[in-house]
């Protein structure tokens, strides 16, 4: 193993909103990182059946995009490419409270973007399949989760796929461990 990477193998289960940016931040220090998705991750900005909240329009405020600034470098130019739409929240949505008048329209200098669910998740996991080191295996079911002997971490990841039996996914070079016997 290289002295760049602190671990062989990360597996990240769930190739969503949370998912994603752990598979990219893992990338750093990880041989390989695979992502496993249960559902058929589309080509295009589909919803899956894997997120109920798909299909409604979401917005991503200043600190979302901050996160995924950090990231991703200039996430704000993969947005508007990928046809996320930029406002600026002060002047372009009318904030009103109960008991109180409308809020006074006003440029805030903040950029937010809207967009849908599946567009989001699609700019994200472009950038993420950018990195060589991670893979995703899409409509995989994870299965089990085994640890090591003292119970103190993850030691595999057992899933099965859309047309096979179960496979092992190991967390290190060892392959004695209960989970992968069971699944011979």
């Amino acid at each position: 193993m290289s002295n760049r990477y602190s671990g062989e193998r990360a597996v990240v289960i769930g190739a969503g909103m949370g998912g994603l940016p752990a598979a990219q931040v893992l990338a750093d220090y990880f041989r390989e990182v695979v992502v496993l998705e249960r559902d058929v991750l589309p080509a295009d900005a589909t919803p899956r059946p894997g997120v109920p909240q798909g299909k409604h329009p979401h917005g991503l405020l200043a600190g979302g995009l901050k996160a995924l600034c950090d990231l991703f470098p200039d996430f704000s130019s993969t947005l508007v490419q990928a046809g996320a739409n930029s406002l600026d929240s002060g002047l372009e949505v009318c904030h009103e409270y109960p008991g109180q008048e409308p809020l006074p329209v006003r440029s805030l200098g903040v950029a937010t973007f809207t967009m849908t669910r599946p567009l989001l998740e699609l700019a994200v996991r472009r950038r993420v399949r950018e990195r060589a080191n991670v893979v995703f295996r899409d409509e995989c079911r994870v299965v089990a989760i085994g640890a090591t002997p003292d119970g103190n971490a993850v030691a595999s990841v057992a899933y099965k796929t859309a047309t096979a039996s179960s496979k092992y996914c190991p967390l290190t070079s060892s392959s004695t461990h209960p989970v992968a016997e069971s699944l011979r």
